[in-house]
């Protein structure tokens, strides 16, 4: 459980229901309080919205 335990301290809050976005880019349009957002581990982050389907990728 060691390597477990690394992994998710290098993951403890970079992803996040709703809330403030941290978009690399824009932010997207369609984007409601409602989304998920989770970042990459080179810097990019996603943000999939859970009402209006849209779904943003940006490189970081």
């Amino acid at each position: 459980m060691r390597g477990l335990a690394a992994l998710a301290a290098q993951l403890e809050g970079r992803s996040h229901l709703g809330g403030t976005t941290f978009c690399v880019q824009n932010t997207p349009e369609d984007l409601t309080p409602c989304y998920l957002e989770t970042e990459e581990f080179g810097g990019g982050d996603v943000q999939l919205d859970l009402i209006s389907d849209t779904v943003d990728w940006a490189c970081g």
